[in-house]
C-alpha cells in the first residue's frame, strides 16, 4: 500500500487532522479500521496542501470521523464536533464559517429522536402524525441553517441512509403511509438544497449500490456508543463524502481507430 501520512490534534469540541498520501482517489476503493487508524497515526510532510471541513452529525462520529479522516488524503480537515445528539444546533453553531467545507449527516433520529433505538416510546397510532410534523419541523429548521451557510461555503450533504424503524402498524411486507411520507419528506428537502448552488448532496443510488440497506446499521454499537453505523457503511459513506468534497472534474476521452484517425 502506497505510504500515506497523517497528523491529529484533539482540542476539547475540536479535532484537527492533516493528510497527506499520493493514494488514488476512488469511491471504489475500501480502507479498513485497521489501516485507516495507522494513516492518521502519522505525522505529514510539510507541504501538505490544506483543505478546511466541519463534520456536523447528531450522533457520536467515532469510526465514519476515523474513515473519513483517512479517505481525505492531500487534506488538512478540521472537524469540528458540536453537541451529541444536535445536528441543527451543530449548524446553527457554524453561522459565520467562510471559504470551508461542511459536511452534515443526516439520520432519521435528526427529525425526529424516536425515529432512533436510543429514544423509545411515543410509538401510539394516534402518536404517528406527531412523527411528520415534527419531522417537518425540524426539516425546516435544517434547511434554513444550510441556505444560511450555503453562500459562503461548500456543503456536502448526507440525507437518511438508515432503515426507517418499525413504527407503523402494519406487517413487514407493506408499506405505511408513514414510511412514505417520510421518503417524501427526504426528497424534498434533497430538491430544495440542491436548487443551492454551493451544495452536493450524496447520490443514494450510488450508495444503495456500494452498501445494501441490510448491511448499514449496528444495533449494538448505537446502544454502546451512539455510533449507529457498521464498519462496512461508515467506509462506503466516507468515500463517497471524500468524491464530493474533493470534487473531481469529469474526464473526456478521445477514440481513434486503428489508423489513428477519428
Amino acid at each position: 500500500m502506497a505510504a500515506r501520512s497523517d497528523l491529529v490534534q484533539c482540542r476539547r469540541m475540536r479535532t484537527t487532522l492533516v493528510l497527506s498520501s499520493p493514494r488514488k482517489l476512488s469511491p471504489d476503493c475500501p480502507v479498513k479500521l485497521v489501516e485507516a487508524l495507522e494513516i492518521l497515526k502519522k505525522n505529514p510532510t510539510a507541504e501538505s496542501p490544506a483543505l478546511q471541513v466541519q463534520l456536523a452529525c447528531g450522533f457520536t462520529p467515532l469510526h465514519f470521523q476515523t474513515f473519513l479522516g483517512a479517505h481525505l488524503r492531500g487534506a488538512f480537515p478540521a472537524h469540528r464536533v458540536g453537541a451529541f445528539g444536535d445536528l441543527a444546533g451543530n449548524l446553527e453553531r457554524l453561522a459565520g464559517l467562510q471559504a470551508s467545507t461542511v459536511v452534515a449527516v443526516i439520520e432519521g433520529s435528526d427529525l425526529d429522536p424516536r425515529l432512533g433505538i436510543r429514544i423509545l416510546g411515543g410509538w401510539r397510532p394516534n402518536q404517528l402524525g406527531e412523527f411528520l410534523q415534527a419531522a417537518r419541523l425540524q426539516a425546516a429548521r435544517i434547511r434554513t441553517a444550510f441556505e444560511t451557510l450555503a453562500p459562503e461555503n461548500t456543503l456536502v450533504v448526507v440525507l437518511p441512509t438508515l432503515p426507517i424503524p418499525p413504527v407503523a402498524f402494519t406487517s413487514g411486507s407493506q408499506a405505511s403511509v408513514l414510511e412514505y411520507e417520510l421518503y417524501s419528506l427526504r426528497a424534498s428537502i434533497a430538491s430544495k438544497l440542491l436548487q443551492l448552488q454551493s451544495v452536493r448532496v450524496v447520490n443514494p443510488q450510488k450508495l444503495n449500490e456500494l452498501s445494501p440497506i441490510w448491511n448499514r446499521f449496528d444495533a449494538k454499537a448505537e446502544l454502546n456508543t451512539g455510533f449507529p453505523y457498521s464498519l462496512n457503511h461508515a467506509d462506503i459513506l466516507a468515500r463517497l463524502v471524500t468524491v464530493l468534497v474533493s470534487n473531481p472534474q469529469p474526464k473526456k476521452g478521445l477514440i481513434t481507430d486503428l489508423d489513428n484517425t477519428l
